[in-house]
């Protein structure tokens, strides 16, 4: 997929004078590389730079701790040890085991070389307190990068108000919600929102979205260019899920996500920010 690709510039100059010539061409290259300090050749924002972000987990984040393809990582790094927010942006977490296996670090099961971490019948939860907002929030958006799709059983991610998932709890749920399909849920405390549609065994890109004023919460679901969208109407004008973040519904729950990047916004990214977001995704992926 090909989001707002910029042509690449091209040599426009021309004289007669070979040194110039050569001078000239030799400082084009360096500038194109995006050797010069302070040079910056991308074409769209990182999502730190975008207003909002609250969470972003980076399953290359353990290659910098020196993990290799199936390190074990609490047997590595400890139960309760903190995955950091990739570029000092977003919450780090505190990774704590729950039922099953320890989750995985992963060599090249993300597109183009980019690793992921295995939960493999594991669970965590953050085991302090994980706020997207002091606020209610009106809005919410969610980008899942999962190596293997949704083909998975039980939950890719949970914000949630507790630990048990209880009609009574205020939650963000995105994972299984019956055989072969996945749910993309809200919870006010009183009223469940969703949005189902069939579980894919690809990787895929997940974009979770909810808006209070456009009364409209929706799933994008990208596949190299092909793009599907899912979405619902919704009476639910805001949430406080703050609480857990969780792998796994539950810390009796379990997970087969395979991450490559979870990145999430406390708000509704706009059509701007979305395109933007895109255009990450498909450079990097």
């Amino acid at each position: 997929m090909n989001v707002n690709s910029s042509p690449k510039p091209s040599l426009q100059a021309r004289t007669s004078r070979p040194q110039t010539m050569k001078t000239f061409f030799f400082l084009f290259a360096f500038l194109f590389a995006g050797c010069g300090k302070g040079i910056n050749t991308r074409n769209y924002l990182t999502p730190g730079e975008i207003n909002g972000i609250q969470l972003w987990l980076d399953a290359s984040f353990y290659r910098t701790l020196g993990a290799s393809d199936g390190t074990d990582i609490f047997t590595q790094y400890g139960t309760g040890h903190t995955w950091n927010g990739a570029n000092g942006f977003g919450f780090s977490i505190s990774l704590t085991t729950g039922t099953g296996a320890d989750p995985m670090f992963r060599e090249n099961r993300c597109p183009k070389g980019h690793p992921s971490v295995d939960f493999s019948n594991a669970s965590f939860y953050e085991n302090t307190s994980f706020n997207l907002s002091q606020d209610a929030l009106t809005g919410v958006t969610i980008f899942a990068i999962l190596s293997h799709g949704t083909d998975i059983a039980q939950g890719h991610l949970g914000i949630t108000s507790s630990l048990a998932y209880t009609g009574a709890d205020q939650f963000i749920k995105f994972g299984q919600g019956a055989a072969s399909f996945t749910t993309f849920e809200i919870n006010d405390g009183a009223t469940t929102a969703s949005v189902q549609f069939a579980a894919a065994t690809d990787f895929r890109t997940y974009q979770l979205w909810w808006s209070q004023p456009e009364g409209l919460m929706e799933v994008v679901e990208i596949a190299g260019d092909t793009l599907t969208r899912h979405a619902t109407n919704t009476s639910i004008s805001s949430i406080s899920p703050n609480g857990f973040l969780q792998i796994g519904y539950n810390i009796n729950g379990y997970s087969n996500a395979e991450i490559c990047e979870i990145i999430a916004f406390n708000r509704a990214l706009d059509p701007e920010e979305i395109e933007n977001m895109q255009t990450y995704i498909n450079e990097k992926y």
